[in-house]
């Protein structure tokens, strides 16, 4: 029998998985040059200098 969350915590599964999606597909736009912003190797050497 499958194991029952409470809606909260269920809902709120949902929102933050389908936020990191979406953050990942927009950084992968970046990287593949279809989209402006810091691509992931700009990103890594902004955080290396800090």
């Amino acid at each position: 029998m499958p194991k029952q969350y409470p809606k909260e915590q269920r809902d709120r599964a949902v929102r933050i998985g389908s936020e990191s999606l979406r953050r990942w597909t927009q950084q992968a736009q970046v990287d593949a040059g279809t989209r402006d912003g810091p691509t992931s190797e700009e990103l890594a050497e902004i955080k290396a200098l800090n």
